[in-house]
């Protein structure tokens, strides 16, 4: 499942490869997607607004969240006026998302039907999210602030319900300091998450990391990545792209050799 941004559009194709299925049309910037097995959601990001001396201002906050069956249908639309919604994962009945002009971090019910719930305001830049069943948390990555060229972000927990973990409903910076952290995702014990890197090393000091999903000691998984975006884990491997150098590697989760797998890609992103 994808979302293609510029097209305006939700589509799927088989793992194997296949005729595309469009999913959903005339969404506006449509950019961050999360599956579950009854439903696709993203967020739209909403339309581009232009400041008063001509210049690019900030989104309009007409950014919204929604949701369409795997198979195709009616969507649902879970939240509107929404400023630059991007990340969104889904854990059990609730939506999760994160509104990187706003600076919150949001919820509402699968399905829809009330008011979306901001759960954490003050956040500098948030952008990726993940959830996980395990801990019944949510995860962000915050990319930092401008100030400090984007240095100095950080790894977040909330969890939104009671749980075995004694900071339930408190939010935790599990770890700070990352170079511009992009993409995240975990398993069953870890988050992976990947560092771009710093503008003053061309980001040729990017990586890609992790950390234990209660937290802990963060773990270098690969280091000297240039632009490290996407991350992706399955029962084996862990795997990223890397922007800069146009490259997919992974590498195994137990640690060990890189792998490339793939070279020559076009800017491959955070998704």
């Amino acid at each position: 499942y994808f979302a293609d941004a510029a097209g305006g559009s939700i589509v799927k194709v088989a793992a194997s490869g296949g005729t595309a299925t469009t999913l959903a049309t005339g969404q506006s910037s449509p950019g961050g997607i999360a599956v579950d097995g009854a439903n696709v959601y993203w967020t739209n990001k909403g339309t581009n607004a232009v400041a008063a001396d001509g210049g690019v201002g900030a989104y309009n906050q007409d950014g919204s969240v929604i949701q369409v069956p795997v198979a195709g249908g009616t969507a649902v639309t879970l939240a509107t006026n929404q400023n630059f919604p991007v990340g969104i994962a889904v854990l059990g009945t609730v939506v999760y998302w994160v509104n990187n002009g706003g600076g919150t971090v949001m919820s509402a019910p699968v399905g829809g039907g009330s008011a979306a719930t901001t759960l954490a305001t003050g956040q500098a830049s948030p952008w990726a999210l993940a959830a996980s069943a395990v801990t019944q948390s949510i995860y962000w990555l915050d990319r930092g602030t401008v100030q400090n060229e984007l240095t100095d972000g950080a790894l977040v927990r909330m969890t939104p319900e009671p749980s075995q973990l004694p900071d339930a409903g408190a939010i935790t910076v599990l770890t700070a300091g990352l170079q511009d952290p992009a993409a995240i995702a975990l398993d069953s014990t870890n988050i992976y998450f990947t560092d771009l890197g710093t503008l003053a090393n061309q980001y040729k000091d990017g990586a890609v990391l992790s950390i234990p999903i209660v937290g802990g000691k963060t773990t270098a998984v690969a280091v000297n990545q240039e632009g490290a975006s996407g991350v992706a884990v399955d029962s084996r491997n862990v795997y990223w792209t890397n922007y800069i150098t146009g490259t997919v590697s992974s590498v195994p989760v137990g640690g060990g050799s890189y792998a490339l797998l793939a070279s020559g890609q076009l800017l491959p992103s955070t998704t």
